[in-house]
């Protein structure tokens, strides 16, 4: 099934949400990177129950135009049919009803079954990016401004969306959906509106996509502050169980594991970030040793931590390496080796090329900084 599913990083080896997050932003990045001013129209669409409306129906007469093998494919269907499901309300049963759609919540070939569902799904155009994760879906196109006014595009790219809903049976929710409009200009042109499931999509200056609060503007700023405050609120338990008289070590198991997690959510996207983010959040971190090791004047000599930006180096370097893998999802974004790119015998034949960069925003992405991190390690 895996050659099957296409443009999805949910539920496949080495694929996360953090792999999928770094491969649009960095296509939106380079987008925005040019002399001639453009604006980047994201679409990120939400469905109404997707996982509870896979029609089994399609589904099996898509899997089969796949050359599934006959036995193969009886199988999938005796896992899908013949079951029934009730609804409890008030200590009251409803009767048995037979489920004809949905995958098996929970069952080992369920993730792969609607990845599969989902693969059928295309664009109307091969340069619009398109990126899903399990029922997320991600649309963009890079637009140049002085058509934007005038520009149709993404507007073909929702309603062929909504086509291919409607043929398989699912719901795509408008309202519930977001456009963010990528642009640097200073006074961006006013695009027209999109419509999907019948409804204006919302225009917003800041979406959470997969976990990570996306601003127009591509920094990192409303994320960082999303997170720091998220970790804040989880230093008053540290403190109650500080004072409760938890040994510091167990108090350290407790940081590392509830509080600096949320820190380091998707931290190799935001790698390059500025002195001041990374200020703020290493604050968060020198806050939670003082709760740990009381008022000493250097709390963070007291504990082997290494600080919140070198984990995100190491972490980056080590997503960089894995990306090295012709398997990686993310391999076609690796830039050649600089031997190839020179047709020299270099002496540092593992160097890779650094991206060529126009802006300092595209300087900061996680592919430069990770290949220089890269780089510097030979």
């Amino acid at each position: 099934m895996k050659p099957w599913i296409r443009d999805q990083y949910a539920y496949m080896p080495k694929a996360s949400t953090t792999v999928a997050l770094l491969k649009v932003y960095q296509s939106w990045l380079q987008s925005l990177d040019t002399k001639k001013t453009s604006m980047v129209r994201v679409l990120l669409a939400d469905m109404s129950k997707a996982f509870d409306r896979v029609d089994h129906g399609i589904l099996l007469q898509h899997l089969d135009a796949r050359g599934t093998p006959p036995r193969m494919l009886a199988w999938i269907s005796s896992y899908l049919s013949s079951r029934t499901q009730r609804v409890v309300a008030n200590n009251q049963y409803s009767s048995w009803r037979v489920v004809t759609s949905g995958v098996p919540q929970g069952g080992v070939l369920s993730p792969y079954l609607f990845l599969v569902y989902m693969s059928t799904r295309t664009t109307k155009y091969e340069t619009t990016d398109n990126t899903g994760y399990a029922d997320d879906i991600g649309l963009s196109r890079t637009i140049p401004c002085d058509a934007v006014e005038t520009d149709d595009t993404m507007q073909q790219e929702a309603s062929q969306l909504d086509s291919w809903a409607a043929d398989k049976n699912m719901i795509m929710n408008g309202d519930k959906s977001y456009e963010l409009r990528l642009c640097f200009s200073k006074h961006p042109p006013e695009p027209p509106p999109l419509t999907l499931g019948g409804k204006v999509v919302p225009v917003v200056d800041c979406a959470t996509y997969l976990g990570f609060k996306v601003h127009s503007n591509l920094r990192w700023d409303s994320h960082i502050t999303h997170v720091t405050t998220k970790g804040s609120k989880r230093l008053h338990l540290l403190r109650l169980l500080a004072k409760g008289g938890m040994p510091p070590e167990d108090l350290l198991t407790v940081y590392t594991t509830l509080v600096r997690p949320v820190l380091e959510y998707a931290h190799v996207v935001f790698v390059g970030c500025t002195e001041s983010q990374r200020n703020t959040l290493e604050r968060v971190q020198k806050r939670a040793l003082r709760i740990i090791y009381g008022h000493s004047s250097n709390p963070a000599s007291l504990a082997p931590l290494p600080t919140l930006q070198s984990r995100r180096e190491n972490a980056a370097r080590s997503l960089y390496t894995q990306m090295l893998a012709s398997d990686h999802p993310l391999h076609f974004m690796v830039p050649d080796d600089r031997e190839i790119a020179t047709g020299r015998t270099l002496r540092n034949s593992s160097h890779r090329t650094l991206p060529k960069c126009r802006t300092e925003r595209l300087k900061r992405s996680f592919l430069y900084r990770a290949t220089v991190l890269h780089n510097n390690s030979f």
